[in-house]
């Protein structure tokens, strides 16, 4: 019967031959058996050991949190029992903590760590044990630099990887050429020569893979640069959406004053003509502002909202202000969710009013509401009876229309440019000396 000892070591072979042809649950299965046999025995080095070959399992599986486990409590073990140790495993078991420090976030601690690691074992001449220590090390410094966003220094690690590889074979070929020179005759020394140019060949394959292997990480430094800038334009291109909303809500700013000053004239009219109007006026005024500044507030409003303060402002100046008709045609839902700039119908509403129906004692106003689904955009084409447009520029103050009339076409600008829509507006007589207006907005 084998002793503990024979046993564990016997385990942990077979893990690392089954760890080698990639079959990890055998691997593990053997790791954990070696493990065991160590925790009987209270071998802490050995439990460490076991530790630092399952994390490293598993950080192969790409299973960082059960690495994370088994590296800490190697580390855990080597500061409870310092003088418990196997060869090299200490260092091991530090350059494994590095990595644990990495995946906390804790980048400059792991790199301190890790390179006191490569301090330790400076002096300590190169075996295949050491090597592979160092090649560890250097990848998990690799890693820190990368999150340090520092590809200079993950490059000048990945250049000393390099130097290492070179140097350890350079070394395995001189002692093997050595041995060859007291223990064979030339013939056999010519073989085993032939064997290890063989070797040194595949060796510097491998190298040429860490040389592409060094390429691929410039190309993946690239792309993150190229990510980091994109993300940089994307905040620009934020901005200056925003600038586009402030200059959006200025220009409405401009148009609700021009609503303000006709609704005081017609207060003033009332109370000098029909008194017991005013209050009922003020009243429906008050409740339609309220209704316009909430509107106002939003750069998109639902347009059953805009069509409510649309039909109070028509009520308010039917009622009390000009007698005239009107009647509002919606070919498309209204109980769908379409969103739309707001205060865009109303300003021609008013000028039909003010300006149209000048002398016209039967004015009417009509409202065609259709969708095209095709360019996202809702038509608006608003229709009145009135003495028409030429007549309405003669006889009115242009000035003041000009400008309400600018202050829509720089809002129409804006929304189709940032929407990329066919926003607009146009005014036509009609054959009836009328005016019709055919207004495209755009919806979401």
């Amino acid at each position: 019967m084998l002793s503990a000892t024979a046993s564990s070591s016997l385990y942990n072979y077979l893990g690392e031959i089954y760890n080698d042809f990639n079959k990890k649950d055998s691997a593990k299965i053997y790791y954990t058996k070696a493990y065991n046999v160590h925790k009987r025995e209270n071998n802490y080095a050995g439990i460490r050991g076991m530790h630092n070959n399952l994390g490293n399992l598993y950080k192969e599986m790409n299973i960082a949190d059960s690495a994370i486990y088994h590296f800490k409590k190697a580390k855990l073990l080597l500061d409870k029992y310092p003088n418990e140790n196997y060869s090299n495993s200490k260092f091991f078991t530090e350059a494994h903590y590095g990595y644990v420090l990495i995946k906390q976030n804790k980048i400059n601690k792991a790199i301190r760590v890790l390179n006191q690691v490569l301090t330790s074992v400076k002096k300590i001449t190169i075996d295949e044990d050491i090597k592979m220590l160092k090649l560890v090390t250097y990848d998990y410094l690799i890693e820190a630099y990368q999150k340090k966003k520092r590809p200079e220094k993950a490059l000048a690690i990945s250049q000393k990887k390099i130097v290492l590889l070179e140097q350890f074979h350079k070394q395995v070929l001189k002692e093997k050429l050595q041995e060859l020179s007291v223990a064979y005759g030339v013939k056999e020394k010519d073989t085993s020569i032939k064997e290890l140019k063989h070797t040194n060949s595949n060796q510097a394959n491998e190298i040429r893979q860490r040389n592409y292997a060094l390429i691929f990480l410039m190309i993946f430094l690239l792309v993150i640069g190229i990510i980091v800038f994109l993300i940089f334009e994307k905040k620009k291109i934020r901005t200056k959406y925003n600038t586009i909303n402030l200059e959006q809500r200025l220009l409405r700013s401009q148009l609700n004053p021009h609503f303000l000053f006709n609704a005081l004239n017609t207060i003033n009219s009332l109370s000098i003509k029909n008194a017991k109007n005013v209050i009922p006026y003020v009243n429906k005024l008050s409740s339609l502002l309220r209704l316009i500044l909430k509107n106002s507030r939003e750069e998109f409003v639902l347009l059953e909202d805009e069509l409510q303060s649309i039909e109070d402002y028509l009520e308010l100046q039917s009622n009390f202000s000009d007698k005239f008709k009107y009647n509002i045609i919606k070919s498309v839902k209204v109980d769908e969710e379409l969103y739309i700039p707001p205060m865009f119908v109303q300003p021609f509403i008013e000028n039909s009013i003010a300006h149209g129906f000048n002398g016209i004692t039967s004015g009417f106003i009509e409202i065609l509401i259709e969708i095209d689904k095709k360019n996202s955009l809702l038509i608006f084409e608003i229709k009145d009876n009135g003495i028409g447009l030429k007549a309405s520029k003669e006889h009115n103050n242009l000035d003041h229309q000009s400008f309400s009339g600018q202050i829509l076409k720089e809002r129409l600008d804006i929304y189709a440019k940032s929407l990329n829509r066919k926003a607009g507006y146009k005014v036509l007589d009609t054959e009836n000396k009328g005016v019709k207006v055919l207004l495209s907005l755009p919806y979401v």
